[in-house]
C-alpha cells in the first residue's frame, strides 16, 4: 500500500525516496502539492523531522485512505495515526539502511535505547499502579 514496492527478500521492502529539500521548502511555503494521494506515489520525509507539515498531510491523507477502504472495519483517526507515526520509525531505519546513510550499530543502538525507554515505562507504570 502506498508505494512501498516488493523486493528480491521478502523481508525487506524498497522504500521510496523522500521528497527533495525544494519540494518539502515550496509545500511549506504554499501548501500547494505535497504527498500524493495516489497510491505509489505518495511519500514521506523519511529525513526531516517526523511531525513536519509534510508528513502531518501524508498521515491525513493514509488515514482518509485507511477508513474510505473500509478493509479493518472502524477505527478511531488518532489510533490510525499514532500507528502510522509509530511505523514511521520502522520506515526511517530501512530507509537509512537502503541507502547506507545509517550503519547496522546506529540502527541497533537505537533498538537498545527503545527497549530501555519501554521497559522504564513498564517500571513507572508498575511503580503508580501498585503491580507486582
Amino acid at each position: 500500500m502506498f508505494g512501498i514496492k516488493s523486493h528480491e527478500k521478502k523481508s525487506e521492502k524498497i522504500i521510496p525516496n523522500p521528497p527533495e529539500e525544494d519540494e518539502l521548502v515550496a509545500y511549506n511555503e504554499s501548501k500547494r502539492g505535497g504527498p500524493c494521494k495516489k497510491p505509489g506515489q505518495w511519500r514521506l520525509d523519511l529525513v526531516g523531522p517526523k511531525k513536519s507539515p509534510w508528513n502531518l498531510r501524508a498521515v491525513r491523507i493514509f488515514r482518509r485512505s485507511f477508513l474510505k477502504s473500509k478493509l479493518y472495519g472502524e477505527w478511531p483517526s488518532e489510533d490510525i495515526e499514532r500507528a502510522l507515526f509509530v511505523h514511521m520509525d520502522t520506515l526511517r531505519a530501512r530507509y537509512g539502511r537502503q541507502t547506507g546513510e545509517r550503519s547496522f550499530d546506529e540502527y541497533r543502538q537505537q533498538k537498545v535505547k527503545a527497549a530501555r525507554k519501554s521497559r522504564l515505562q513498564t517500571v513507572r507504570t508498575a511503580l503508580v499502579f501498585g503491580l507486582p
